[in-house]
């Protein structure tokens, strides 16, 4: 399997993956809402360029690093959905800003402060969005100090005040497709309210801003529970994963990222060793997942894992030897693409391009 590629390499099925943009772009359609992948899912400049050019109205990142690379990849609108602190942060920011067109989210005026200046060195104004904590206790204001926080924000210059934003990450892990529902549905209710709220006191913001591969999913099923957004963010999806599979977001044969590895012991009948462990797969897990992976198209599970080994538990039976190979499907992608400089992309079992994943560790 892919002989000429050395292990551990990320494989990405250019199909399902081509496949998974075009089904949300139309998605997007659909809903009539703006399209704002998240790009902390791939890091590729060549995939946010393969959204835009389905209909995506621009990108999503999480830090400026980000930002650099896809504004200098030639991305023209980049929203950081992430409090920019710092005037290190705000240096750089600048310069992405005088490539791109930016906007920024954040929770709080004393977040906003650099920003402001930011703002008036550039002679406009920067798009700001008020983020919400709609449940997931992260980062967010509260919607009852939501109205302050939009009056300090409005009276700060250099910014535009343009929208809200949120995102509820607290949907995963609930199981119960109604529950979710109903999640998705409060964090809509109390974005909608929080508008209207400002609307009465004069500040006609028009965006909402939601994220999420889980959200956006169960909005295929019933688009009723975004009416009134005008704008989706989900990362996940032009990959999916494991967690995306168990939160009935996709089906496993829609998973376009796997990891191949090579077998590099069977110590047991039952068990089988394959040269992947947290430092390519990521060390995260699941409680709705069993073990750390699962072998595509096979139901082999990688049971646990140290830093450079993952074990298979098999059955006695199962002849996978040591240099076979595997490609193993991650639990969390987006942890797992960080890890790793390239990706090979494939086709009909051919690897066609190697992408680099430029975004890698663009942390700051």
């Amino acid at each position: 399997m892919f002989a000429e590629l050395d292990t551990p390499s990320v494989l990405l099925d250019l199909d399902r993956v081509e496949r998974n943009v075009r089904r949300m772009a139309a998605l997007r359609d659909r809903l009539g809402v703006r399209l704002r992948p998240h790009i902390k899912t791939h890091k590729i400049p060549e995939l946010a360029r393969l959204q835009v050019a389905e209909g995506a109205a621009g990108i999503t990142v999480a830090k400026v690093g980000e930002a650099e690379v896809m504004a200098a990849a030639g991305i023209a609108d980049i929203l950081i959905a992430y409090p920019v602190v710092g005037r290190h942060k705000l240096r750089r920011l600048m310069a992405v800003a005088q490539q791109a067109r930016v906007s920024v989210a954040l929770d709080s005026p004393a977040a906003a402060g650099d920003l402001s200046d930011l703002g008036e060195a550039l002679k406009q104004g920067i798009p700001i969005y008020l983020e919400l904590d709609t449940g997931f206790h992260r980062v967010g204001v509260s919607p009852r100090d939501a109205l302050d926080a939009a009056r300090a924000l409005q009276r700060l210059p250099g910014l535009e005040l343009v929208g809200l934003a949120s995102y509820g990450g607290h949907v995963h892990g609930v199981g119960d497709t109604a529950a979710v529902d109903s999640i998705i549905a409060a964090e809509v209710q109390l974005l909608l309210e929080t508008r209207d709220a400002l609307h009465r006191a004069g500040m006609p913001v028009e965006e909402i801003s939601i994220g999420g591969t889980v959200t956006t999913s169960r909005a295929a099923v019933r688009p009723e529970l975004l009416a009134g957004v005008t704008e989706i963010r989900p990362g996940t999806y032009i990959f999916n994963d494991l967690n995306t599979v168990a939160e009935g977001a996709c089906r496993e044969e829609d998973c376009a990222a796997t990891l191949l590895a090579t077998v590099v012991s069977r110590p047991a009948p039952d068990r089988a060793v394959i040269d992947a462990g947290s430092k390519s797969l990521s060390s995260d897990s699941s409680p709705r997942i069993a073990g750390r992976g699962r072998v595509a198209g096979s139901g082999q599970v990688v049971e646990w894992i140290t830093e450079e080994h993952g074990m298979l538990r098999l059955d006695p039976a199962d002849p996978l030897a040591v240099g076979d190979r595997v490609a193993v499907i991650p639990i969390h992608i987006c942890a797992m693409m960080n890890l790793h400089d390239r990706a090979y992309g494939v086709r009909g079992g051919q690897v066609v391009e190697t992408f680099a994943v430029a975004g890698r560790g663009r942390v700051q």
